[in-house]
């Protein structure tokens, strides 16, 4: 082509390009964006294997997004059945007949393995109530997958016994409370010490690299029992020596799995009626399963100060809760580490060992020396709400706060009137707490928990006439003298 020519040729690419249709934007574009319908509402409406996430079917990130008995896989990111597990059914009846369903899968009775009488299963297993056959322990997913009154721990896949207000002293641990059914160390943020945070699923105030299953972990790693965070899988095992105390080599899978929790040598001592004597120095070797406690008894005398550490894994105090008793059932000291208490009256004192984990093992060491004895006051025996000791207006001296024994009060007040208690003591012998209950004696109506030496409540808020004053510690050792006024306006 000349050069005369390009000219004309240009002009003409000017007009075409001209005479084409230009795109604008309309002002409802963004509604219509906003108007497409989800991808998804359930993981039903994604492939196999996908996850609905805020309206997307997405890949997973760890076997925590997926189903109980699915891992993420490393490869695809997509949900699969761990191996021996499937969907093809429910039931026994889903199955042709002279199969069984086990674990998601019809299968041959010779390769079904049958709960015993009372659910028991071999090592590694956990009997399939409704279908009453032995499936790979995988934890529990719901409270159904526990025995009656237990609970499933969802953060922990552990089944844990199931509390109520008034079964909370006796099931939950010193540094839990019952909330929802089930005892618990936090329910937010607020109640765990600095640097930690409430994982609330499990109910455990946890560091943020801290996991309790393979769940809480990212693909490809798994939740190391000893460390407690998230690592590589360990190398294969092919024997026992390579695995923990409690631990076996399950040659099936060429890993360390839990051991069946065993009774020690001091079994049978789950009850008080059954609780092994014991003396000072060490006891060791001593083993508590999940489902049970272990009661260890005492004989002492007026001005004894005893001191029982309970010596075990740190990993596993989590779980573990301990108690020193009287005879008739007074908690003297509390505690997962050191009961600590001075001895008011001679005779037999026990402790309590318990967990909420599949097993504990523990040593305990006892010393028991001569201190100072705490002397009952005159309204002994007040320990609970319902032996409160009733009060009238005035004050009342030298009253005595012994270690781990709370003591309540109740005040008649009648309506329209403001009822206030005042505490004075020594907070420097031992600092001393206390709160104002409604009639019912569970709606806390006013505490003071400060370091004064005196504390005071005081509510116009009372229903039903009447009040309850509760003076405790929060440190299980405390023996401390006080004063209490009483007063009405």
């Amino acid at each position: 082509m000349n050069r005369r020519g390009l000219p004309l040729l240009f002009s003409f690419a000017i007009a075409l390009v001209a005479a084409l249709p230009i795109a604008c934007s309309s002002p409802n574009d963004g509604e219509e964006e906003q108007n497409v319908p989800p991808e998804c509402e359930t993981r039903a409406d994604c492939a196999a294997g996908r996850l609905c996430h805020e309206g997307a079917c997405v890949g997973c990130t760890g076997d925590g997004d997926c189903d109980r008995a699915e891992i993420c896989s490393t490869s695809s990111l997509l949900c699969e059945f761990r191996p021996g597990w499937g969907d093809e059914c429910q039931e026994h009846l889903d199955c042709a007949l002279g199969l069984s369903c086990s674990q998601g899968l019809c299968t041959p009775p010779d390769f079904v393995v049958e709960c015993g009488g009372r659910g028991q299963c071999p090592e590694g297993m956990r009997c399939n109530r409704p279908l009453w056959v032995c499936e790979e322990d995988l934890g529990c997913a719901k409270d159904a997958d526990c025995l009656t009154g237990d609970v499933c721990n969802l953060g922990t896949a552990q089944c844990e016994p199931g509390c109520t207000e008034e079964t909370e002293a006796d099931v939950c641990s010193a540094r839990q409370h019952c909330a929802g059914g089930r005892c618990v160390e936090c329910e937010t943020d607020d109640e765990c010490k600095l640097g930690l945070s409430c994982n609330v699923a499990a109910g455990r105030c946890a560091g943020a690299e801290t996991c309790f299953t393979d769940r809480d972990c990212e693909k490809g790693l798994v939740c190391n029992r000893n460390t407690r965070s998230c690592t590589v899988p360990p190398p294969p095992c092919f024997h026992d020596g390579q695995c923990r105390l409690d631990e076996y080599c399950d040659l099936r899978r060429s890993m360390c799995a839990l051991k069946e929790c065993l009774p020690d040598q001091d079994a049978p001592n789950g009850t008080q009626e059954e609780a092994t004597r014991i003396g000072q120095g060490l006891r060791s070797g001593l083993r508590v399963c999940g489902s049970e406690e272990k009661w260890y008894r005492i004989d002492l005398r007026r001005n004894d100060r005893i001191n029982v550490r309970i010596e075990l894994d740190e990993l596993t105090a989590a779980g573990l809760s301990a108690q020193l008793r009287d005879e008739a059932g007074n908690v003297l000291s509390a505690s997962p580490f050191l009961l600590d208490a001075s001895i008011g009256t001679d005779g037999t004192y026990y402790v309590l060992v318990r967990t909420t984990d599949p097993q504990a093992s523990f040593a305990l060491r006892v010393l028991v020396a001569k201190g100072v004895p705490c002397d009952p006051d005159r309204f002994a025996g007040n320990d609970s709400a319902h032996r409160a000791a009733p009060l009238a207006p005035g004050t009342y001296n030298n009253l005595q706060a012994c270690p781990g024994v709370p003591s309540w009060f109740v005040v008649d007040v009648p309506a329209g009137r403001t009822v206030e208690g005042l505490l004075s003591h020594d907070p420097l012998a031992g600092s001393l707490d206390i709160e104002l209950f409604d009639s019912d004696a569970v709606k806390r109506l006013a505490e003071d928990k400060g370091t004064a030496g005196e504390k005071k409540v005081s509510s116009a808020a009372v229903s039903a006439s009447r009040a309850y004053l509760l003076v405790s510690s929060s440190d299980g050792r405390v023996q401390n003298a006080y004063d209490l006024t009483v007063s009405l306006r």
